[in-house]
């Protein structure tokens, strides 16, 4: 059996998307990504590269659309 720390398998959950600006509410900056300050259960679309706009359930934060809870 293979004991890892509690901080690698945290990271393990963390979902980074591509820096593009600022990060947005929520996320912080690691190299050219952005990766969220707390784990996420709700999938990988909960943040996305805003193009021209956001859409529909999505708020604009920055260069991203935020999915509205």
């Amino acid at each position: 059996m293979l004991l890892l720390p509690t901080a690698a398998l945290a990271d393990q959950d963390k979902t980074p998307i591509p820096k593009v600006g600022h990060c947005p509410v929520g996320y912080r900056t690691s190299g050219e990504y952005c990766v969220p300050l707390e784990r996420t259960d709700s999938g990988d679309n909960d943040v996305i590269i805003k193009l021209k706009h956001c859409p529909k359930g999505y708020r604009t934060s920055g260069n991203y659309c935020v999915k509205l809870k």
